[in-house]
């Protein structure tokens, strides 16, 4: 990596208004970050009940680099992976990070996703999450299988070594690594798309952190 602080394209695939939409995209927005930070957001249609979120969010942080992109173009079976494609003809930066739409982060997470690609092993940089019940009992019970069954069960295989996990809530890496696995085209068809990207940067002989 060519600085400490390299130039980010966050890409934000959404569909639909999940409970607490704006303030997890605001979360990326006041990211305590020194370096360039793009931040674009991807909806197929302009009926969709996130683009007035977006559109909002954009006016309330003029000082940032934001972009909504409606893009209905379909490129194959996985919608997630249509819609990156169409954002990706946007990305001006350095370092890509892809993001669930639900995702909440602090304000030091763009600080800690660079981190790993100060070592050129690095091929890839993801991150495990915890969950947030916001929407009653359902809810609940949804945050209490990540916290007390996903997320040990993937912090046992990594220490056992079994797990080499690429998780799709954040997923990190340069466009040269993308270009190196076959752009985003490449996954269009995959169902479990950040497996298939996790398999595809381990081929090339880069580490997962």
């Amino acid at each position: 990596m060519s600085s400490s602080y390299p130039s980010i394209a966050v890409l934000k695939p959404l569909h639909g208004a999940e409970p607490g939409l704006y303030e997890a995209l605001a979360s990326f927005c006041v990211q305590d970050y020194p370096g360039p930070v793009q931040i674009v957001f991807g909806a197929r249609d302009a009926t969709d009940a996130c683009v007035p979120i977006v559109r909002k969010l954009i006016a309330d942080f003029p000082d940032r680099d934001l972009e909504l992109v409606i893009d209905a173009e379909v490129h194959g079976a996985n919608g997630k992976v249509s819609n990156l494609i169409n954002l990706a003809r946007r990305i001006r930066h350095e370092l890509l990070v892809i993001s669930d739409s639900d995702i909440r982060v602090q304000r030091d997470y763009l600080r800690g996703i660079v981190a790993p690609f100060m070592r050129p092993e690095t091929g890839l940089a993801t991150c495990l999450y915890r969950g947030d019940p916001q929407a009653g009992l359902w809810s609940r019970l949804s945050a209490m299988a990540i916290d007390y069954q996903f997320l040990p069960s993937v912090l046992v295989g990594l220490r056992l070594r079994l797990a080499d996990p690429c998780l799709g809530s954040t997923i990190a890496f340069t466009r040269d690594t993308l270009k190196r696995i076959g752009g985003f085209g490449a996954f269009a068809d995959q169902l479990a798309d950040d497996y298939a990207i996790g398999a595809a940067v381990r081929q090339t002989g880069q580490k997962i952190v």
